[in-house]
């Protein structure tokens, strides 16, 4: 049963970044302090892309704009489920994705998809993502190794959509891959996901 494999790969994620939180210190003895802001325009997609309007509808942005503890409330409000979290090196981006990816699961229903954190940096585009995100789920959790039906538990949750990827680290990829790893992002438009990066 699926929804029992995603429970149970919550209550392990939710486990390991319990234990990461603490191990950083991260709210101890206050919680550190990460706020961000939208990017420039520039950077931004259209509007109606993130509030999924057809094409030639009008939008107003989104309020994004907000500090740690509301990582998790302002994302729910992205209609696309598709967030780009850029700063420089040491500006709070892995705290912040392992704050989003607490705070889902402490609100997660069985049907809502499991936040899971991976270091993109190993990704090679000539692999299609939901293919090496399946890889990357069996590495850290060997028990989706097992099979049914020729799929492992990993690729079933992902074809299920019960997985969100929060992708970390996209400025680490090989620099020559860069255009193609963006084109295979944007080839799979209908999957959520959050994904961080130097600028």
């Amino acid at each position: 049963n699926l929804n029992v494999v995603a429970d149970q790969l919550a209550q392990a994620i939710g486990e390991q970044w319990r234990r990461e939180e603490e191990d950083r210190k991260i709210v101890d003895p206050i919680a550190l302090t990460v706020r961000w802001c939208p990017a420039d325009i520039d950077l931004v997609d259209h509007w109606t892309n993130i509030r999924r309007l057809r094409a030639g509808s009008t939008a107003a942005p989104l309020a994004l704009a907000g500090r740690l503890e509301q990582i998790a409330e302002v994302y729910r409000h992205i209609p696309s489920g598709r967030l780009v979290i850029l700063g420089q090196g040491g500006a709070g981006k892995t705290v912040l994705v392992a704050r989003l990816t607490r705070d889902l699961l402490a609100v997660r229903t069985p049907s809502d998809r499991v936040p899971v954190i991976v270091s993109i940096g190993s990704w090679n585009p000539g692999t299609s993502l939901r293919d090496w995100l399946a890889g990357q789920l069996v590495r850290d959790h060997p028990g989706l190794a097992n099979t049914s039906g020729g799929s492992s538990l990993a690729a079933m949750l992902l074809a299920a959509e019960r997985i969100l990827p929060i992708l970390d680290g996209f400025d680490e990829i090989n620099p020559q891959l860069h255009q193609a790893a963006l084109q295979q992002l944007n080839t799979v438009a209908d999957l959520p996901l959050v994904l961080t990066s130097r600028p």
